[in-house]
């Protein structure tokens, strides 16, 4: 399932900057991105364990881990997930540039570096803005035409 907020429809600007964040959010999915952070996550917790010796250590850490699971993403992955989202915007015929436009915006608003980057999980915006462009020059188009979307009428329709 996909869960699309009315947040990411005020914030876009276009409906190929909406297909480009859904693609984003699909690459998560098809790469199983949330299994190998789990899966991250709970070997780590695992160390943890056999390193204080039995699951009291656990509580000991103030719910240290549960923050760590909670946390989302790596970096790794949020750049993987804009690769594989490109490569899907693409093949489905919309113009991958609304995902870099997206990004740029999100830098400019500050939402998107609310942390340094090197405590963030999330990739520099402005950075993967200049990354997807990189990887837009070698990226070969499919030829599809997207479906044609009145986006003043979108955005007006949230307004009623």
């Amino acid at each position: 399932y996909i869960t699309v907020f009315t947040g990411l429809i005020t914030a876009a600007e276009s409906a190929d900057e909406v297909a480009g964040v859904l693609a984003h959010e699909m690459a998560h999915a098809t790469k199983r991105h949330g299994l190998r952070q789990l899966v991250q996550s709970l070997s780590l917790a695992v160390v943890i364990q056999a390193m204080l010796g039995d699951v009291t250590g656990m509580a000991a850490l103030g719910g240290g881990v549960e923050i760590l699971i909670r946390q989302g993403y790596s970096r790794d992955l949020e750049s993987e997930a804009d690769t594989e989202g490109l490569l899907m915007v693409q093949a489905a015929g919309w113009n991958p540039e609304g995902l870099a436009t997206f990004f740029e915006r999100l830098e400019a608003s500050g939402e998107g570096t609310s942390v340094p980057v090197w405590f963030s999980s999330h990739p520099d915006p402005g950075g993967r803005a200049e990354s997807i462009r990189e990887q837009m020059k070698t990226a070969v188009p499919a030829g599809l035409q997207p479906p044609e979307i009145n986006w003043d009428q979108v955005r007006a329709a949230l307004r009623q």
